[in-house]
């Protein structure tokens, strides 16, 4: 999906989370061999859906699962953290150790 990749999953376990069908990829049925095919041929087909979903899975991953949202996550859940009563942070590692 970061590189455009668009996503043909089934609704299973976390990729129905990720991936919205007809918007970033398409889900398709487990048990439905022949929904499969026909989604991914009409896909095929389609040059500009595909581009679309390809455009939006990439920009899905770069808003919500790149290494900018995840270290801005990171970063809140430090101050939040910093933040806390009784929260020491020490200057030096020394610190911890000094009585």
């Amino acid at each position: 999906m970061a590189n455009g990749v668009v996503p043909v999953v089934t609704g299973d376990a976390s990729m129905k989370v990720v991936v919205r069908s007809s918007h970033n990829g398409l889900i398709v049925s487990k048990r439905d061999p022949a929904d499969r095919a026909s989604k991914i041929l009409a896909l095929l087909q389609d040059e500009g859906t595909m581009r679309r979903l390809s455009q939006a899975a990439e920009r899905t991953i770069r808003d919500h699962y790149g290494i900018e949202g995840y270290l801005s996550a990171l970063e809140s859940i430090y101050q939040r953290s910093v933040a806390l009563p009784g929260s020491h942070i020490p200057r030096r590692i020394d610190d911890t150790h000094s009585g």
